[in-house]
């Protein structure tokens, strides 16, 4: 896919979001669910195990942004992975509700064991793995209708 770039208010001109956002539609919507983690290092973490994942630039300061990408998100399933601190709660809740009237569904999953300000590289890292974290969002609740699976391809 060819990478364009995309200049953000703050002046940040990057590659990285333009490449990552756009791919979400290039996966089946109702078969991946899309992993909005707080940052980049978050999706890297996500991404080897065969999880579609995005976030904004700029951190927990930006997620206005998600109201501009809704197009993306609509009829989706969506995680969001707020950071274990007030910014990536507040965060989580600000995509959470930008998101809300286009996905199928949403669920907010805070990682059990997180330390202050801790992110799921971090719970990776702990010791986590891709069939704890897929339990874990399955027993998440969500802010709307939901299917009782969680499909995405198995890690390997």
């Amino acid at each position: 896919m060819a990478d364009s770039a995309i200049t953000f208010a703050s002046g940040e001109v990057s590659s990285y979001y333009t490449a990552r956002v756009p791919h979400l539609k290039q996966r089946r919507a109702a078969e991946w669910p899309s992993n909005l983690p707080e940052g980049k290092k978050d999706v890297h973490t996500l991404e080897p195990w065969g999880l579609v994942a995005s976030c904004n630039p700029g951190g927990s300061g930006n997620s206005h942004l998600y109201a501009g990408w809704a197009d993306y998100f609509r009829g989706r399933h969506i995680v969001i992975l707020p950071d274990n601190d007030e910014p990536g709660r507040k965060h989580a809740a600000a995509v959470a509700a930008a998101l809300l009237t286009v996905a199928t569904s949403v669920r907010m999953v805070e990682l059990p064991g997180l330390p202050a300000k801790g992110d799921v590289a971090d719970w990776r890292d702990a010791g986590g793995t891709f069939e704890r974290y897929r339990e874990i969002c399955l027993g998440c609740c969500h802010f709307r209708r939901i299917t009782d699976t969680f499909p995405i391809k198995e890690a390997g």
